[in-house]
């Protein structure tokens, strides 16, 4: 039989890596052919220049030790060499690095980070499955029929489930992961989204033809918005009492006052608007737009002030805690982008999974996680 030997050319991975002050990174290498094939079975050797400040394991585990700065990893596989800087930095948002993805099943639409790192993964019309950061470990889902969303309260001690039995909200306390409560919306269709106010005396959630402001005490509805369209995402003004929601086959964004339940505004968002998330001046709106832009409207001016093109079709939006990026993802384009608030332009491109729908962020802002229908949970640091 003929026998093909794969010849070592070069070894892959990236050029420079930021590692978060404190933390660690597995370095992601391959020994490649000419063809640009991975050879199996190839090992390495690996050589920090600056062990005070990286140092590197014998499996290319990379461990940040010492002060701010920069370190050349050297890697080698018999002749081949590969040299790589790592820039230590101080995090206030994730640099971009996979560093864990969780194979949890299900179709998974919402994701949420309490303040203290519990992760919550809604897997759609079924329920939800938890994570306790620092670890990426994943227990056995609990039932909540009809899930689709979820969001913490303000303290971390309970979440909230929209579509509960279809267009109802579950009540979740998360240090035993047991609904101790229900709210019954009592109109047709399904809940799909829902957010705490800051205070957390308030819970929205939207749906099809509605958006709904919810006494979490008293387990009960006070207002029941009519909107002229499936309201698939809603966000919060950081100081002002109205809430947004996208409505997708509408073509627009309605601005409810959740103080005295009137729709206030309706703003026409041309394509196929999804995920919003308000700045935190409450100035600028910021749209995930499926017909592929990240539309910017002007609350103040009422206009769409400028399109960033994303080169995919933007589904769910979150805003680093640092409020420095925005990460869309993209769910028909299996990817995330970072895009810079600064500069409005896409400064990365994250392949997060098989069709990813929603991403989150812990408090700090060091850790991402982005769900989607392929039965994945992707961190990244």
């Amino acid at each position: 039989p003929l026998t093909i030997e794969q010849v070592p050319t070069s070894i892959s991975g990236p050029p420079s890596i930021g590692l978060g002050k404190g933390t660690q990174l597995q370095l992601p290498l391959a020994l490649l052919d000419a063809d640009g094939t991975p050879i199996p079975g190839a090992t390495f050797h690996y050589t920090s220049s600056d062990a005070a400040t990286v140092t590197v394991s014998s499996t290319g585990l990379l461990t940040s030790v010492g002060p701010l700065g920069s370190a050349t990893i050297t890697v080698t596989s018999g002749t081949i060499t590969k040299k790589i800087t790592v820039s230590v930095v101080t995090v206030t948002h994730p640099l971009g690095n996979i560093v864990s993805t969780a194979s949890i099943g299900g179709s998974n639409y919402g994701a949420a980070i309490s303040k203290a790192g519990v992760v919550y993964v809604v897997q759609l019309g079924s329920g939800l499955v938890r994570a306790d950061l620092p670890s990426f470990t994943f227990g056995t889902p609990f039932s909540i029929s009809g899930a689709w969303s979820v969001a913490f309260a303000p303290g971390g001690a309970t979440a909230y489930v929209a579509g509960y039995n279809n267009s109802g909200l579950a009540i979740v306390d998360v240090a035993s992961n047991t609904v101790t409560g229900t709210v019954t919306a009592g109109t047709a269709g399904n809940a799909f989204d829902v957010a705490a106010s800051q205070d957390g005396s308030r819970v929205f959630m939207s749906g099809d033809g509605h958006v709904y402001v919810i006494d979490p005490v008293a387990k009960s509805i006070v207002f029941n918005v009519t909107v002229p369209g499936a309201a698939n995402h809603i966000s919060v003004h950081p100081s002002q009492p109205f809430v947004y929601a996208s409505l997708f086959n509408a073509q627009e964004v309605d601005e409810v006052n959740v103080q005295t339940g009137v729709l206030t505004q309706r703003f026409n968002v041309a394509g196929t608007p999804q995920g919003t998330v308000v700045s935190p001046y409450g100035t600028y709106l910021y749209i995930a737009n499926e017909s592929g832009t990240l539309d910017i409207l002007n609350l103040s001016t009422k206009t769409i002030e400028a399109s960033v093109p994303l080169g995919c079709g933007g589904f769910g939006i979150a805003m680093t805690p640092d409020a420095q990026q925005l990460w869309v993802s993209c769910g028909y384009g299996n990817v995330v982008k970072v895009v810079d608030i600064a500069s409005r332009a896409v400064v990365a491109t994250i392949a997060a999974g098989n069709s990813p729908r929603r991403v989150a962020f812990d408090a700090g802002g060091t850790t991402a996680v982005v769900v989607g229908d392929g039965g994945t949970a992707v961190f990244v640091q």
